[in-house]
Order: structure tokens, then sequence, then C-alpha cells
């Protein structure tokens, strides 16, 4: 099964997939967390980097590389959207809906929905619990914040095809602490990093955008578990309710 998070930056979706992965091991299950990459966290792979790879994190840094890397999987996402047999709809669906009106942040959105549709296609096929601490819906969330104005009728209609996962978790904080910790972490970048990433007041417009989305997804029968990061008894309930899902999807199976 696959268990997707969205919410505000901020929010503490990392912090909390991470606390429901070791949850769900504690109770038994199989459980993966495939996390979203951030630049620094990104140094990890460095040793597994191509040559060219590592010539250009030597030139200008893990920044500079996932830019190279953006460039070269927009392109191949863009040429192959329409050739591959088994392509991401929903993703090329999202990127003919909306515009962005910045073109390196374009780029990026269709870097992610490249790298996200083959991690998702890995989820769909593993036994146990996968969780993704963002995906499709957090996609789905970018691409309204950064495109020009988008009615709720449009927005709908991609929420028809995004891809579901079993359950969908949306991690919520208050307004204040998701400012503070977005300030801590802006600290903590370097200029390059800065620059790649949305800056604090696009973030801070992102938690209405959010509410926003979570009231289409319900409207569209698409259910949500609404909690905060913070809330120890709701990631319990989350982790009984995952494994409540595994084990109906398990007797499906054996019968």
């Amino acid at each position: 099964m696959i268990v997707e998070l969205f919410g505000p930056p901020g929010a503490g979706k990392s912090t909390f997939a991470r606390a429901l992965a070791a949850r769900l091991r504690e109770l038994g299950h199989c459980a993966e967390l495939i996390p979203s990459a951030r630049p620094r966290e990104e140094q990890a792979s460095l040793a597994s980097a191509s040559s060219l790879e590592r010539l250009a994190a030597s030139i200008g840094g893990v920044a500079s590389l996932r830019v190279i890397r953006a460039a070269a999987q927009a392109m191949d996402a863009t040429i192959g959207a329409n050739s591959r047999e088994n392509g991401d709809a929903a993703a090329a669906l999202l990127a003919k809906a909306f515009h962005p009106k910045d073109f390196l942040r374009s780029i990026r959105l269709r870097q992610y929905a490249h790298r996200l549709m083959r991690r998702w296609d890995y989820a769909s096929k593993k036994n146990g619990v996968v969780i993704f601490d963002q995906a499709y819906v957090q996609l789905l969330v970018s691409y309204v914040l950064l495109s020009r104005q988008v009615g709720d009728e449009e927005i709908e209609k991609l929420i028809d095809v995004l891809p579901k996962a079993d359950l969908l978790i949306k991690v919520d904080e208050d307004a204040a602490v998701i400012e503070q910790r977005l300030r801590d972490r802006e600290r903590e970048q370097s200029y390059i990093e800065r620059f790649l990433e949305l800056g604090l007041q696009t973030n801070l417009e992102s938690i209405d955008v959010v509410f926003r989305l979570e009231r289409l997804l319900r409207r569209r029968g698409v259910e949500t578990c609404d909690g905060s990061s913070l809330d120890g008894m709701f990631l319990q309930r989350m982790a009984k309710a995952a494994s409540a899902i595994v084990e109906e999807n398990r007797g499906r199976t054996v019968s």
C-alpha cells in the first residue's frame, strides 16, 4: 500500500513520515520511506554520481548538480512524454494544464514529476507499506501555487486523474511555527540553495493553497486524514489505519 503526505513547507511532513515508518515497523510491518530530496540531502548520493555529475559538483556544489540533473531529466520527460507506452499521463496533464511563471521552477517541477513517476511505479509493486513524505498531491499544490490563476474546475479535473494513495494524510501546523521553521531553514541554506527554493512569502501562501486543495479533494470523493505533525495520538491512529489497509489487502490476496 502507498501512504502519501501533503502540507505546507515546514509543516513537518518529513519528520512525520519517518515517525510513521518507525511506528509501522514496531507493529511488524515492512515499511519503506521514499523521501523528497532537498539540496543538502543529496550530498550523500555524490559517491555514486557519474563523472560528469562529480565534475559539476566540484565546480559549483550540490546546487549546480541539481540544476544539471533538472535540465537533463526535464528534457527527457518532455521529449519522451508522448512516446513512452507506460508514461505518466497525470504528470503530462499537470505540465500542460499549468504554466508556472518562473521558467527555472517550471523545469524543476517537470524534473520532480519525472522522478516521482518512477518511484510511484516502484511503490505500487512493493509488498508492505511505502510512505511518500510528498508526492502527486504536493506536486499539484506546487503547480497551483506557482501558476497564474487556476479555477477549481481545472484542479478537480486533475484530481480525478492523479494516481491515488491508499492513505492520504495532510500534515498541518500553526502558521507561526511554520514561519519560524522556514526562517531557520533559510538561514542554514547557501545563497544558491535559497535561489532555487521558493521564497518565504510564497511558502507561506502555500498554507491557503493546501486548505483549498483539501476542500477540492474531499469534494471529488478523495478522503484525507487531517492532523498535526506534533500529535502523537494522530500518529498512532494513522499507523493503525495503515495496518488495517494492509490486512484488508492481504485478505483479498489470499481469497
